[in-house]
């Protein structure tokens, strides 16, 4: 199943799940980076 991101507004559902993984990954790598 493909996406069509330019169909995408500012708010929408996909922003918010975009959002909190982005989160969530920088929350995994402050704890295992070194830096």
């Amino acid at each position: 199943e493909h996406t069509n991101l330019s169909e995408v507004q500012e708010g929408d559902d996909v922003n918010l799940e975009f959002d909190i993984i982005g989160k969530y990954v920088a929350k995994l790598a402050g704890r295992t980076l070194p830096f």
